[in-house]
């Protein structure tokens, strides 16, 4: 099968290798010890092979060679969520701890990616608003 890397999150798996046969090999290894072991099947629409140059989708993310980022529904579902929580933030002192804790975990994950222009370019239009 060669060697190959994989990233797993709960159901869902990436996995990595330069040889395309040897990919499926390790998609109909994982197909069969799924489906013995645990009576489980891979979705086969999801089973895609596709040069890493491409970025693969990957919870919420694009994952590149060397970079990882935001995908386009993804930002802007965080514009939305840091608008929401500056309104509820205004609305009262209790509030805004809450939503300044919820923010603080957004920006959070989001660190994982190189969001860093996002997260700055939102902090900065919340303390401009």
């Amino acid at each position: 099968m060669g060697r190959w890397t994989y990233l797993r999150y709960t159901g869902d798996m990436l996995v990595f290798g330069s040889s395309k046969r040897g990919l499926w090999e390790v998609a109909e290894a994982v197909s069969t010890m799924l489906t013995r072991d645990l009576r489980l099947s891979l979705k086969r629409q999801a089973t895609v092979l596709a040069p890493v140059t491409e970025g693969i989708g990957w919870l919420g993310f694009r994952v590149y060679p060397g970079t990882t980022r935001l995908d386009r529904e993804g930002r802007k579902r965080f514009t939305r969520k840091t608008r929401r929580l500056e309104m509820q933030a205004a609305s009262s002192p209790q509030a805004e701890d809450r939503a300044v804790a919820r923010a603080a975990s957004v920006f959070g994950h989001l660190a994982q990616a190189d969001t860093h222009g996002l997260r700055r370019s939102v902090l900065d239009g919340l303390q401009r608003g």
